[in-house]
């Protein structure tokens, strides 16, 4: 997955770590966690930039 996902509705999400799946749907964002990460506290940082 990339650093930056650029969406079609105008908003630009940076995410650290850049290996999670995403998927925004109107005002929603999933945010998809590895197997191995589902009993692990994670740390998400992310920066929602309306273009």
């Amino acid at each position: 997955m990339p650093l930056s996902v650029h969406y079609p509705n105008g908003h630009s999400i940076h995410m650290n770590p850049n290996n999670l799946t995403t998927e925004m749907k109107g005002n929603t964002l999933s945010i998809y966690l590895q197997t191995d990460l589902r009993n692990e506290p994670v740390l998400v940082e992310m920066e929602i930039v309306r273009k």
